[in-house]
Formats: structure tokens, sequence, C-alpha cells
């Protein structure tokens, strides 16, 4: 299956049978939570404490990651509601972020490579930790065995060898949280959120073959039912401020039912020069705005009936997200929200699911 035909299948079998004020979730992600640690994943213990308090007093609704999750495919009701997530399992969490959680008897879920885990990396929890956690209620996810990138290919290895070690870092990394953590739920042994954020179709598939949720880390709220990579909100560096959050936890899906964004692992020569997104009928197309990562406006034509043409810059290497939002009726700091993934690198590899 091409890409374009994958994110079609995948877009219509979540917004088919959509209105716009559909149900749906929000997912929070964070890292450290701590001042001496990489500003692009941190966020300091007083800026997460108050993001509690934020929750707390706009009336949101925290539930465990797979509790959203199954509510919103089987057609429950998810308004207001929101999971608290964080990757790597870091120590802050533990020290910071847990105390803060435990006293408001929130739940939260941890993904967790076991690899670094058995071999004490610095800042990460140990395994007595993390069995404190789940005691308490905490969800452990799986998050790979090795933290890798994963859609890279080892140096001259085949498809069918980087398909097998997909395959081992998520069943071997399963095993390893299982015999550690026995007291995990099932619904924890269907979480999987990819490192950095890194996926391309195929290993999608691999993971929903799986039986897991797929968890990724570019923004958007959820939607109902659930679509086949599901969005979080990073909260961290520049992008933790209260003002944020409260864009975050306001997020509702944009409807957005087809996707061409050309070869989604490419070179800056071989990447696409238009996102083409198709919307659901009677949206109004021309509140639609455009922006890379950095936040630079692009522009947006409107192309057909229900179709808006995207003009994307020259890529550098690296990952490269392009987020469209609508604003939501008068709700001050409310949108709609899509956002589309690239892995943009030096060279081709060849055999690379694209």
């Amino acid at each position: 299956m091409t890409l374009k035909n994958w994110l079609a299948a995948l877009c219509l079998l979540v917004f088919s049978k959509l209105a716009l004020a559909a149900d749906h979730g929000v997912i929070l992600l964070y890292h450290h939570v701590d001042t001496d640690t990489p500003t692009s994943t941190s966020i300091s213990p007083a800026d997460f404490k108050a993001h509690l308090q934020l929750i707390d007093e706009h009336g949101y609704r925290v539930k465990p990651l797979s509790q959203l999750l199954t509510e919103l495919d089987s057609g429950g009701t998810a308004d207001k509601a929101v999971a608290i997530t964080f990757d790597d399992a870091y120590i802050s969490v533990y020290q910071t972020a847990f105390p803060l959680l435990k006293k408001r008897g929130w739940p939260f879920t941890v993904f967790v490579n076991a690899q670094s885990v058995d071999e004490q990396q610095t800042l990460q929890m140990s395994w007595d930790q993390l069995r404190e956690l789940a005691d308490y209620g905490a969800e452990i996810g799986n998050h790979s065995l090795t933290h890798a990138h994963l859609v890279r290919y080892l140096q001259n290895e085949t498809h069918s060898e980087w398909l097998a070690r997909m395959d081992h870092e998520i069943v071997e990394n399963e095993r390893r949280l299982n015999r550690e953590i026995p007291q995990r739920s099932q619904g924890e042994q269907r979480l999987f959120a990819y490192p950095f954020g890194e996926y391309n179709p195929e290993l999608v598939n691999l993971v929903k073959q799986k039986g897991y949720y797929s968890i990724a880390q570019q923004s958007g709220a959820v939607a109902s039912p659930t679509q086949d990579v599901i969005p979080r909100f990073p909260l961290a560096g520049n992008w933790a401020r209260r003002e944020r959050l409260n864009t975050a936890l306001q997020s509702q899906p944009l409807p957005v039912i087809r996707v061409d964004a050309g070869a989604m692992i490419a070179t800056p020569e071989q990447a696409a020069s238009v996102l083409t997104l198709t919307i659901a009928p009677d949206f109004n197309l021309a509140s639609i705005g455009c922006y890379n990562a950095s936040g630079t406006k692009l522009a947006v034509n409107i192309s057909g009936k229900n179709q808006i043409e995207v003009t994307l810059p020259r890529w550098t290497p690296g990952r490269q997200k392009v987020n469209c939002t609508a604003p939501v009726g008068n709700e001050p700091g409310a949108y709609y929200w899509y956002s589309q993934l690239w892995i943009i690198e030096e060279k081709h590899v060849a055999n690379r699911g694209s």
C-alpha cells in the first residue's frame, strides 16, 4: 500500500462517522520534570505544578490513557477528558511528578524501554521505583526495548531483517515489562509509544497487528474512534507555557478525511512540495491556517470544494511537522487541529518502508 492510500484509508476510518462536535480526548506528553535537564524535553517543577492546577481549575477529568482510548473506541463520551503521559521513565517523574499527581489521586502513564532501566542509565528510574508507581495505579506502557530510531535501518540491513528487529523491539520489551512489573493490566499491555515520535506505515501496521494503540508525539486531539496513530501534545521548553496547555486542552480534531503528503520518509529532493488535505463537508476552509514546527505560517490555497493545498518549504534533514488549525467557534484559544509528520534524511536508504 502506498503512503497516499494508507493515509487516505486511515483518515477515512477516523472521520467517516464523525461530526464536527464528535467526542474526543486530549493526551499530554512530558519527559523530564526538572530544571537541570535538556530544555527541549523538560518542564520545571513549578510549571508542572501550575499545569495540574490549571487542569483542575477548568474541570478536566484526568483518566488513565488506556481507559480514555477504550472509551473513545467504544463510542463513549470523553467530554473534557485528558490523559497525562511521560516518556522514558526519567527519575524526575518519580521524584517530582509522582508526589504531585499522587496528592490529587490522578492516574498517569509512563512509557518505558527496558534496556535503559536494566543498564541503570543516568537519570533513569529503577525497576523498584517503577513497581512503586504501578502499585499506586500508574500505567506502564511499551516504548520499545532500546529506544532506537526505529525507522532507521542498520548498516547493510535488509528490509526483512529490519522488520524482524522491529518485532523484537516490541515483543521483548513487553516480555521484560511483564516480568518486572507483573501487576500490569491488559489495558497497559495495549499501549505503545514510538521513540522520538518516529514511525512509518509498516511500523504502524506491525504495532496494530500486535494489538496496541500506537502513540505518537505530534500535536492534536484524539478522535473517536481512535486513529491508527494517536497524537499527543508535547509540553516542554517554550511549549510548556500555561497558554500552550490551555490551547491543548481545548483542542478538537480537525476533520481531515484524506491526505496526500508524498513520501513520509524522503530526502529534501524527494519530499513533497505540497500537502493536500481533504476536509469534511461544510467546514470553513478559509479559517484553516498551517504552520511549520517553528511557527512560520505557510501558504494555504483552497483547491476544491473540500480541499486545501499547503505549500511546503524545502525541508532540511530531521523530523519535520506541519500543524493545521482552525478556530472552534468563538471560544478563545480553542482550535481544530491536525498535524502531519515527515522524516527527512540526508540520503536515500534502499528498501525502507515509506
